[in-house]
């Protein structure tokens, strides 16, 4: 299945869109490690889908930067002091692109509220190069 396909099909389904708090409207940095650029608390107990449906999870970014850098950003689970599986995203793109992802592991026991951190770096380019995310988002999708 294609990013494409992928991007249409939790677009044209039942879905929950869950928007991270970034600290800025326009998030960029020049670093080539990952800094922190949002936060989002999951309470999954909170998030109603149909008792007879499953669910999927994705984490999507509206990302950009310099001509010759590349961006990455991913999701970091504070609880489990880990990278989720799945989240991190790339582009090169010069003009502001959704870049998608699906999440490779179920976000939603109850009893496992989590706080992720959204993070974001250079891993192409010069030093003076910036990239940026506009927004950031976790994506539940009944299926």
């Amino acid at each position: 299945m294609t990013l494409q396909d992928v991007m249409m099909r939790h677009l044209l389904s039942a879905s929950v869109r869950i928007p991270v708090a970034t600290m800025n409207p326009l998030i960029s940095v020049m670093d080539s490690a990952f800094g922190i650029t949002g936060r989002i608390f999951l309470d999954p107990s909170k998030i109603r889908t149909r008792p007879d449906k499953s669910r999927k999870f994705y984490f999507e970014a509206a990302l950009y930067c310099d001509p010759g850098a590349s961006a990455e950003i991913r999701l970091y689970d504070t609880i489990a002091g880990a990278v989720v599986a799945g989240s991190l995203l790339t582009t090169s793109s010069p003009a502001p692109i959704l870049v998608v992802g699906e999440i490779a592991q179920d976000l939603s026991p109850v009893s496992s509220s989590r706080l992720y951190e959204v993070q974001l770096r250079r891993s192409v380019g010069l030093i003076t190069d910036k990239v940026y995310v506009a927004s950031a988002s976790i994506v539940v999708e009944e299926i």
